[in-house]
């Protein structure tokens, strides 16, 4: 009986905090996806659908098109270049993120230290993938484990994609997860 009650009462809980979420119209904003820009995208393909699990959606032919592109005006990229874009599924959302490669672009251009922004993904084989992505020369930052004394906590990395863009991983650890 008090199992049924804390349940309803949650639930009442979430359908009253819905309507605030919801009410102010004028300032509605929804999150739907990052786009990386690389150089590269079969080396990104690689690391992000072969390494990382990511699902291929979809992909565009690469062409040079500054006037039928928005992506030449919104990142300012050269009208000369030709520019192809992915979208790629995650385990739990449909064209979770996108890729756009800038043929010719030069990575080394842009200084990322410190690393401006970031990407936090969430994986279930951390040292399995840590091990694989530093076995083929991945730059892989030293690993943190939050574990308490009961090894609940998570593991957690710094991983940079072909093109240089940081991306922390993480893995929720229960207490029986292995540590080596």
């Amino acid at each position: 009986m008090i199992r049924k009650l804390f349940l309803a009462t949650v639930a009442l809980m979430g359908l009253a905090a819905a309507p605030s979420i919801a009410a102010d119209e004028e300032r509605y904003v929804r999150f739907k996806r990052p786009n990386l820009v690389v150089p590269d995208m079969d080396a990104a393909l690689k690391f992000y659908v072969d390494k990382l699990g990511f699902k291929l959606a979809g992909m565009e032919e690469s062409k040079i098109d500054p006037a039928g592109n928005f992506a030449y005006k919104a990142f300012n990229f050269d009208p000369n270049k030709a520019v192809r874009q992915a979208t790629l599924h995650s385990s739990t959302e449909e064209r979770a993120f996108a890729i756009t490669e800038v043929k010719g672009l030069d990575p080394k251009a842009v200084i990322r230290t410190p690393s401006l922004t970031a990407m936090v993904l969430e994986t279930k084989r951390f040292l399995a993938l840590r091990k694989e992505l530093m076995a083929e020369g991945y730059t892989v930052t030293e690993w943190r484990d939050t574990s308490n004394k009961d090894g609940v906590g998570i593991f957690e990395m710094g991983v940079l994609d072909p093109a240089g863009h940081l991306i922390v991983m993480y893995q929720y650890v229960d207490g029986k997860t292995p540590r080596q």
